[in-house]
């Protein structure tokens, strides 16, 4: 994604990536299932605090624009095949079978209540 950040510009740096990717929706340069990057991810592109992308991105989802939690259940869905893919298609001992079964559960456990958590935070 290509965010152009001016540092000169009396627009404060978060408003100018949510003018940005707002302009990337409606020119249809974004679309619905694509995904933005992370927080991380940008903010190291663009060389400004981690706390300014989120800024901006909690403002575009409380307005609509995005849906984070989504992204949320996709990424933990992806994962969540692959351990199974693991577990299952690794030499493993029986024993250990049981164990990575158990680890998936545990895993998908803890991401479905923090999803939950974080809705009610919303």
């Amino acid at each position: 994604m290509k965010i152009i950040i001016n540092n000169t510009s009396m627009t404060p740096i978060y408003e100018q990536i949510i003018d940005q990717i707002k302009k990337m929706i409606v020119k249809g340069e974004l679309k619905e299932n694509d995904s933005l990057p992370s927080v991380r991810s940008l903010s190291n592109e663009l060389k400004i605090s981690a706390l300014t992308v989120k800024k901006a991105y909690d403002f575009l989802e409380n307005e609509g624009y995005i849906d984070k939690y989504i992204k949320v259940i996709y990424q933990n869905i992806i994962l969540f095949l692959i351990l199974i893919l693991l577990a299952f298609i690794l030499p493993i001992k029986n024993d250990n079978k049981l164990l990575s079964i158990l680890v998936i559960l545990v895993y998908t456990f803890i991401t479905f209540i923090y999803i939950k958590l974080q809705k009610r935070k919303g």
